[in-house]
């Protein structure tokens, strides 16, 4: 690896321990996972500084590269599959049992209804799941 995808990895990875570190500010309790970070950008080569954009809500039209980090990010965690399926299971665990079928509708609203592109799906879920229900998306995704 070049010692310029060390440097930028490592002002990714800073920057995650910032927001770490002002997670009581924010109200942010689940921060990216770096190991998972740092084998999906090898995988993706997507732009770290992107990732770091989508942390924080900016990308509206995000690349190939992007996406696919996100899937790949997505399947480590456990919430979704290479294949884009979620694991519904694994998401609702984590959600308050009053809010569980609140939840249940987000998300059947966030999944495409026909087959798509595993990559497009993660986008999409992530996307809608943030717009509509903040909080859990962040808790659930770590993203």
């Amino acid at each position: 690896m070049s010692t310029k995808f060390y440097c930028i990895l490592a002002i990714v990875l800073f920057f995650f321990v910032q927001v770490r570190n002002t997670a009581s500010i924010t109200n942010y309790k689940s921060p990216l996972i770096a190991e998972y970070v740092e084998h999906c950008l090898r995988e993706s080569r997507a732009n770290p500084e992107h990732i770091i954009f989508l942390k924080n809500g900016v990308i509206h039209s995000p690349n190939y590269a992007l996406k696919n980090w996100l899937l790949c990010y997505l399947s480590r965690t456990g919430v979704m599959s290479p294949e884009g399926v979620l694991k519904q299971h694994v998401v609702m665990k984590k959600v308050a049992k009053q809010d569980k079928d609140l939840v249940e509708k987000i998300i059947d609203k966030c999944l495409f209804k026909t087959p798509h592109e595993p990559v497009d799906t993660a986008w999409k879920y992530l996307t809608c799941f943030r717009k509509r229900q903040p909080q859990y998306a962040r808790e659930i995704n770590h993203i």
